[in-house]
């Protein structure tokens, strides 16, 4: 980058500088002193040999001339030698200024952008397009203007804000907080349509004027009390609205908190004796709902006891009802048992009728009878009998013929 340098201004002649004293025609001035010849010293005193005081007779004169410069051999020196300590003054006086100048042009065109910041460059007044980035920058001095601007996001505080609600009176809101960041990519456009101060036109003055809507278009109670939760909601609708309307996409809306605003103190001592009535009500639905909770719980607990009680018959029910079927098992296996016994036995004693009611048949022979009938006869002193022909003289007569044939 080429930095310009002033024009230097021509040099003006000797005749003009008022510093310069000429010695041609001014025959006021004294002679200059004589030149000691070469080889010879001066002998100092004690003040020097120049500064040696004047008799005591003799008053010291005030002086009535200039000192001149001196005649260095004619006029035409003495003018050459002036005329080169004015060349070498103002060569003096134009490196300083360079040099006051250069630093001042290099103080003007070095800057430095913070991380999350941009530099816009305004060239003569002009937006300029280059944008540049978090560093150290140059630009051209004393033409160059130089603003900063935040991309990333960042907290504002609003001024206090007053509004007139719909029922005529005045609220003030108060901290106001708003987060917002820019988009990079669409600042250009947004300084050459806005200028310089865009959120201040885009974020902070439409939060503003949504406020003043809300509050225009609803009562104190509304504004304050009932509606107070759909105010942010409310700008925050009327904001997104207008940003996608003149700069879409350009500014994110991170966040917005509008506190409870400030109200007339004789309406805020009437919300203050609402307040405590409601608190009073409060109170005592309190006090209900506990009394009610005690009821509940003692009504609880006796429900609960007759359900425990119940659940003890019920257990105590069922064992019983458990035991006497337990009982009822035993019995019936008892009985089987028994039954399984007696059958046994029955089985047996059937068995052994059977077998001797078959021995019985078998024995039931005409031998066998006619042994019995004997052995009745023979333990009987008396028989009475009619003839052979009866069964009894028939058995008689067989015994007879069976001891008579030695059978």
């Amino acid at each position: 980058m080429v930095l310009s340098m002033p024009s230097i201004p021509s040099m003006p002649s000797l005749s003009s500088m008022p510093f310069m004293v000429q010695t041609q025609g001014n025959t006021n001035l004294p002679p200059p002193p004589p030149r000691p010849p070469s080889g010879h010293h001066i002998k100092p005193t004690i003040n020097g040999p120049f500064l040696n005081p004047a008799p005591k007779s003799e008053a010291i004169k005030p002086a009535q001339h200039s000192l001149g410069i001196p005649d260095m051999g004619g006029s035409s020196g003495s003018s050459s030698s002036s005329y080169s300590v004015t060349c070498i003054l103002f060569s003096g006086i134009i490196f300083v200024a360079a040099i006051f100048i250069g630093i001042a042009a290099l103080v003007n065109s070095v800057h430095r952008v913070q991380e999350g910041n941009i530099a816009v460059y305004f060239k003569n007044g002009a937006l300029m397009p280059e944008i540049g980035g978090p560093g150290i920058h140059l630009s051209t001095p004393f033409v160059t203007t130089i603003l900063q601007v935040t991309i990333r996001p960042e907290t504002r505080y609003l001024n206090a804000l007053k509004c007139t609600t719909s029922d005529g009176v005045v609220n003030v809101f108060r901290d106001i907080q708003v987060i917002s960041s820019l988009n990079k990519e669409k600042i250009f456009d947004l300084i050459l349509s806005f200028g310089n101060d865009i959120k201040q036109v885009l974020v902070y003055d439409r939060i503003s004027e949504g406020i003043q809507s809300f509050c225009a278009n609803n009562s104190i109670d509304e504004v304050y009390n009932t509606k107070f939760i759909e105010i942010e909601e409310s700008v925050k609708a009327s904001l997104n609205i207008s940003i996608d309307k003149f700069a879409q996409d350009a500014i994110i809306i991170w966040n917005l908190f509008i506190p409870k605003p400030e109200i007339p103190p004789a309406i805020a001592a009437n919300y203050r004796e609402v307040k405590i009535e409601w608190t009073k009500q409060l109170v005592a639905q309190q006090k209900q709902k506990t009394e009610r909770i005690k009821k509940e719980t003692i009504l609880q607990n006796a429900v609960l006891d007759a359900e425990r009680e119940k659940a003890i018959g019920q257990i105590d029910n069922q064992a019983r009802l458990q035991k006497k079927e337990n009982e009822q098992n035993v019995s019936i296996i008892e009985n089987q048992i028994r039954k399984k016994h007696e059958d046994t036995n029955a089985d047996i004693e059937s068995y052994m009728a059977a077998s001797r009611a078959e021995y019985n048949k078998n024995l039931l022979t005409d031998q066998y009878i006619k042994l019995q009938m004997s052995k009745s006869l023979i333990t009987n002193t008396k028989v009475f009998f009619s003839g052979q022909d009866s069964a009894l003289g028939s058995i008689l007569s067989n015994l007879v013929q069976f001891d008579g044939n030695g059978k």
